[in-house]
């Protein structure tokens, strides 16, 4: 009779060992684990913090090259280029002001108006395409001489007669 008892709660699957309350660390123990897990999070956020930083020097280095060599710069030049130049307007600014350093013409704009027309080279283009067919007309003029039938019919093609 006592064994049947004894068997089930032994096999009782309900019991559950997390409603116990958990020993808390008390004294020396809390504060060495409160440590360890300041330690730890120093060692965390000193990561976080290089890899910030390799991230913007990245950024820096892109930024740099490309507005570089869209000023016909060698991109090897950032490395004179002071680090709190990060910006693409400061450092086309900062190469402005170096121009002379670095045998460097600023590019100026110059407004539609004051650039010279080169009249004689357009009127020799015009000359070129002037009795050009384009590709609409070498399309249908194939087709018209696909669909000659006879010695008058390329005649007539060849004379420009319709």
């Amino acid at each position: 009779m006592s064994n049947n008892n004894q068997n089930q709660w032994e096999d009782d699957d309900d019991f559950d060992f997390e409603d116990e309350p958990q020993v808390q660390p008390q004294g020396n123990d809390l504060v060495k684990q409160l440590r360890k897990a300041d330690r730890l999070k120093e060692k965390r956020i000193k990561e976080m913090e290089q890899e910030l930083q390799t991230l913007r020097s990245q950024q820096r280095e892109v930024s740099l090259s490309k507005v570089l060599e869209s000023e016909g710069f060698n991109p090897k030049i950032s490395k004179f280029i002071p680090a709190e130049v990060q910006e693409p307007e400061a450092i086309k600014a900062w190469l402005n002001e170096n121009a002379e350093i670095l045998g460097y013409q600023p590019k100026t704009e110059v407004p539609q108006a004051q650039i010279p027309t080169d009249w004689e080279s357009l009127q020799a283009m015009d000359d070129v395409v002037e009795g050009a067919l384009s590709p609409n007309q070498i399309d249908s003029q194939y087709e018209l001489l696909n669909q000659a039938q006879s010695r008058e019919d390329l005649m007539r093609l060849i004379m420009g007669q319709d």
